[in-house]
């Protein structure tokens, strides 16, 4: 899936499914913000400024607690990356990216430092693919827990601790078959 139609289709199986459930909670206001961020990081600004924002991009996509931000991005992040290509190493690409929006934010590199620059592209790459990724993992979440068969408290649209548990227990699956062909989210 790698045109614009498709894409727009991934958001509009998630916003129909999702709106199915009768609000918009957690997860949507986590892909709201990481399309929102993304968008932002695709205008035209300093490299700095863009860096910064494809950082917090993935940090609205994958955080949900508070300690070792850096560990939840660069981990639950690979596996999307690890689909696109399983000989690079992501885990390192994250982690920079992730570092120069930490030293860019605390000063430790200057904003108008050339050095920023090779991020952009970085950010760019790893953003486009965890969005793509992580809606196509919401959609199939949102198939497998369906509204009339689930109970809340086992929805993982149901707040940071269930998302949590399906990024730990339902996020390996779900790789497994996007690898394996068989996730019917990724089919569009």
């Amino acid at each position: 899936m790698g045109n614009r139609s498709g894409f727009i289709y991934l958001i509009g199986e998630f916003l129909k499914q999702h709106a199915l459930r009768g609000k918009f909670g957690f997860i949507s206001n986590k892909i709201v913000s990481a399309l929102k961020w993304s968008d932002l990081a695709n205008s035209h600004m300093l490299s700095s400024q863009r860096v910064i924002s494809y950082s917090n991009c993935l940090e609205a996509l994958f955080v949900t607690n508070e300690s070792n931000k850096t560990a939840q991005i660069r981990d639950r992040s690979l596996y999307f990356l690890s689909v696109v290509d399983s000989e690079r190493d992501w885990g390192s690409d994250v982690s920079s990216l992730y570092k120069a929006r930490c030293d860019l934010v605390h000063g430790d590199i200057s904003p108008i430092a050339e050095q920023t620059e090779k991020f952009v592209y970085l950010g760019k790459i790893i953003t486009d693919k965890c969005i793509v990724g992580m809606l196509c993992f919401c959609v199939w979440l949102l198939k497998k827990y369906p509204i009339e068969t689930t109970k809340r408290a086992n929805s993982p649209f149901d707040g940071k601790a269930n998302f949590t548990k399906a990024f730990l227990n339902d996020l390996p699956i779900f790789t497994e078959e996007i690898m394996n062909g068989t996730a019917n989210a990724a089919k569009t």
